[in-house]
């Protein structure tokens, strides 16, 4: 526990558990008195549980790091459109047992950027026609949804939804 929730706790106790005091200086009578003991009390629990959501939605909003970002400053990505993407080579074919194909890929004319493309099995798996020094194209669809994959020649072999439209409800295995 923190020092701010201790100190809401300390808080909360002291309101549920001593009422006003009555005095003949008091204006008050028992009635509001108690009316105003319940307002406190109401605020203080109030307090205590929006606070915690307060807190986690500034951290979330902090740990994403969006909280100040505006489509004018100059280092905005739209991530919720589908861009330009570089070729990609193919630099080799991996046929697993289980029929499963790997294709290893690296960004034309940056050596350092690699990675794998896998392909799960099925019956005219697209990857089968790969073949080692072909180029991949990234092309954006027209809604900026996501982008096709093509071969040197153009056809499709895959389309890769962007984050936001993966996880859509629209997005899904038919």
């Amino acid at each position: 526990m923190n020092l701010g929730s201790t100190v809401v706790y300390g808080l909360l106790a002291v309101t549920l558990l001593l009422p006003l005091p009555s005095s003949a200086k008091s204006k008050l009578n028992r009635t509001q008195q108690s009316a105003i003991s319940v307002f406190v009390t109401t605020a203080a629990i109030s307090w205590v549980a929006v606070s915690p959501a307060l807190g986690v939605s500034a951290a979330f909003r902090s740990v994403r790091g969006d909280d100040d970002v505006d489509e004018a400053d100059e280092g905005y990505v739209d991530r919720t459109k589908a861009g330009p993407r570089p070729p990609l080579k193919v630099t080799g074919v991996d046929s697993q047992a289980n029929g499963d194909i790997h294709v290893a890929v690296e960004v034309v004319g940056q050596p350092g950027q690699h990675g794998v493309l896998n392909w799960p099995a099925r019956a005219g798996n697209p990857a089968e026609t790969l073949r080692t020094g072909d180029v991949l194209a990234f092309k954006p669809s027209d809604e900026g949804s996501g982008w096709f994959l093509n071969d040197q020649g153009g056809q499709p072999l895959a389309f890769l939804p962007t984050e936001s439209a993966q996880q859509s409800v629209m997005s899904t295995l038919w």
